[in-house]
């Protein structure tokens, strides 16, 4: 085999890297089996929920070539310290062990070809030149890149899917819409950047994506922020602020709020009176409780009903932080769908759905 032709030091500085990683006991599965049988069924139906957000999105035509458009390969290189002699050490052992199965006529016990190709495309958007192209591959090596920037214009060319974007807006959306994780919190930072960078392409009017698509996940992300606010708010029993009421029934003004306060319809949106200070006994004409909110938010017979679901946490003694101080037995700490793809929530569903 030809993975030979690295030298020993880089050997040495992938074991030493491996070896770094280390193995933790406690994962997003151990802890998922820790939770009740009622709990675990509120789980799956949100992964149901989630499964079918992500498919949705995967038919929109946005989320091709999508983060080869980006700068944010170019932000990774300056977050991720990438090594060029250990990516392709890896991928050499990779194709060479393919070829090997391959011509021996023996069964491969893992598809390695998923495994090739993101590597392939991870290193082609990091400017990593592979060893493994020869002079006629380089051009299809670098093709992705190249439509996506204008470069190169291919016939019938189709930009792959870029799943670790959809992916990113997915666990943003399961913590700020469905109220769990998606294997751990969404990466608000990676999320704020891809709110900007989808703002910069769309006023530079690119017009390979339609207009409506970018419009869409870019009021999407802005509303992550929203989300955490009114989210935080109801779980902990904190009165609702009136812009909140306002950015998510989108009213004019704080006089829509005190209408539909007057109007007494069901559900009835409640003032929040003062429990202490100087105030105490009176209606707070900047807030409303928090149930209340919710209720008149999600109402079906509103024009905009409010798609939110309830906060499902890890019990007391359950989770990652169980150090933390506690609040009415509950750490605040979301429970965690144990899939880090769609492969995996795929396979979780399948587990518990019957």
């Amino acid at each position: 085999m030809s993975s030979n032709k690295f030298p020993l030091d880089t050997v040495l500085k992938l074991t030493k890297y491996a070896q770094e990683l280390g193995v933790d006991d406690k994962t997003y599965w151990t802890e998922f089996r820790k939770i009740s049988d009622y709990q675990r069924r509120q789980v799956y139906e949100r992964a149901v929920l989630l499964k079918e957000e992500l498919e949705e999105m995967e038919s929109k035509s946005l989320f091709h070539g999508l983060l080869e458009k980006t700068n944010l390969p170019e932000l990774m290189k300056s977050w991720l310290t990438t090594d060029p002699l250990i990516l392709n050490f890896i991928l050499t052992c990779l194709t060479d062990y393919k070829s090997f199965t391959e011509s021996a006529k023996k069964e491969i016990p893992l598809d390695y070809e998923p495994a090739i190709t993101w590597l392939t495309g991870f290193m082609a958007m990091m400017g990593i030149e592979s060893s493994q192209n020869k002079d006629k591959d380089v051009v299809k090596y670098w093709v992705p890149h190249m439509v996506a920037k204008g470069y190169l214009e291919v016939d019938g060319y189709e930009a792959e899917l870029s799943e670790s974007i959809l992916w990113s807006v997915l666990q943003g959306k399961a913590e700020n819409i469905f109220g769990v994780h998606l294997n751990g919190p969404p990466n608000e930072g990676m999320l704020s950047l891809l709110k900007n960078e989808l703002i910069l392409l769309r006023n530079k009017g690119i017009n390979s994506f339609p207009n409506e698509e970018y419009d869409f996940l870019i009021k999407d992300l802005k509303a992550f922020d929203q989300y955490q606010r009114l989210r935080y708010e109801v779980d902990r029993n904190i009165p609702v602020e009136n812009e909140t009421l306002i950015y998510f029934a989108k009213l004019e003004n704080k006089r829509s709020i005190t209408n539909a306060i007057s109007n007494g319809e069901e559900p009835k949106l409640k003032r929040f009176i003062q429990e202490r200070g100087r105030n105490k006994g009176k209606k707070s004409v900047d807030h409303v409780t928090p149930d209340s909110a919710i209720n008149w938010l999600k109402d079906s017979k509103r024009r905009h009903p409010l798609k939110y679901y309830p906060s499902l946490f890890y019990p007391k003694g359950v989770g990652f932080f169980q150090e933390r101080t506690v609040y009415e037995n509950s750490s605040f700490e979301f429970i965690s769908i144990p899939a880090s793809n769609k492969h995996e929530l795929k396979e979780f569903i399948d587990e518990f759905k019957d």
